[in-house]
């Protein structure tokens, strides 16, 4: 047997280089190449729950002069009611309007003075 010639093994075949087939990195990236998909499928982080929205309980009456006007027919969430009592509030204190926001089930009271 030549030097030159290439030696065929029972685990595979022997290149010009010396190196066989099943050795070369190829065929070890190949034959690892599927593990690691299932590994980084199986790693791959969960998407995060979205968090639940706050749930509507609160509505929001008007007065005006201190004395009830009337309760709006929307549903708040609290912090929604608090934003909009603050910006009413705020921008009718010229006119002697309020709001005032309470449990969906709670009667509004007559008067604020």
């Amino acid at each position: 047997m030549a030097a030159d010639e290439p030696v065929e093994e029972d685990e595979g075949t022997v290149s010009e280089s010396g190196v066989t087939e099943n050795d070369s990195p190829k065929a070890e990236a190949d034959s690892n190449a599927e593990p690691a998909a299932d590994s980084e499928k199986a790693a791959a982080p969960a998407e995060p729950e979205p968090e639940p929205e706050p749930e509507a309980t609160q509505q929001v009456h008007l007065y005006e002069h201190g004395q009830f006007l009337r309760t709006l027919d929307r549903v708040f969430t609290e912090d929604e009611a608090n934003a909009f009592v603050k910006m009413y509030s705020e921008t009718s204190k010229h006119y002697g309007r309020k709001a005032f926001a309470t449990m969906v089930d709670d009667k509004p009271p007559e008067s604020l003075l």
